[in-house]
């Protein structure tokens, strides 16, 4: 198999060119699109901003996260009677997520930055409130561009994630939008106790 036409594949899955049903179905494939979420969620530390894992530790982290959300969609694509297509499905979206990553990877030291800033004015804030400080001026937080930018990218990779579930599970776009948010919330919150339980 061929690097270019792959990656070109996982190009159009991100600009909504391409259909599930075209990602070649192979386990290598499957395996080397997981292991490169991994790597890219490791170099930009996405969801673990400010964390004190060691690098192993982070490695472990978000293969334990791949692996619940490779769990999840079989389950969604088994209740839709499709389990057949797991793994194009899951290559797919393990494919342009790691695209997606890789393109915030630039952007993750400035919206580390941003999120220390909003910490930093919360805790402020706080400690007026709690001082019994009711003239405390409302904070005016100023977020950087990779801030802003690196929201419009989580947008798009939940759009990407919602066309590619469509073409796998033959919904609506809306209703495999909602599936994806619902899964996302369901994963992130999973993923953190397991890891305060194993970390």
């Amino acid at each position: 198999m061929s690097i270019t036409p792959t990656l070109r594949i996982f190009a159009d899955l991100c600009l909504f060119r391409q259909r599930t049903e075209n990602v070649p179905t192979s386990n290598n494939l499957l395996l080397g699109t997981a292991v490169a979420l991994v790597l890219f969620c490791v170099l930009s530390d996405s969801h673990l901003y400010n964390s004190s894992y060691s690098l192993p530790a982070k490695a472990f982290a978000y293969s334990l996260w791949a692996m619940l959300l490779g769990t999840v969609l079989l389950v969604i694509l088994k209740s839709n009677g499709v389990a057949e297509r797991w793994r194009q499905t899951a290559t797919a979206i393990f494919g342009t997520l790691a695209l997606t990553k890789l393109i915030r990877w630039p952007l993750a030291s400035g919206v580390r930055q941003d999120k220390q800033y909003i910490e930093e004015m919360a805790r402020e804030l706080v400690a007026a409130i709690n001082a019994g400080i009711v003239d405390y001026p409302t904070p005016v937080i100023q977020l950087s561009i990779a801030y802003y930018v690196t929201w419009a990218i989580v947008i798009w990779a939940l759009c990407i994630q919602s066309s590619i579930l469509r073409h796998a599970i033959e919904v609506p776009l809306w209703i495999a939008f909602t599936i994806v948010i619902g899964y996302s919330v369901v994963v992130f919150p999973v993923w953190i106790v397991i890891l305060n339980i194993l970390i």
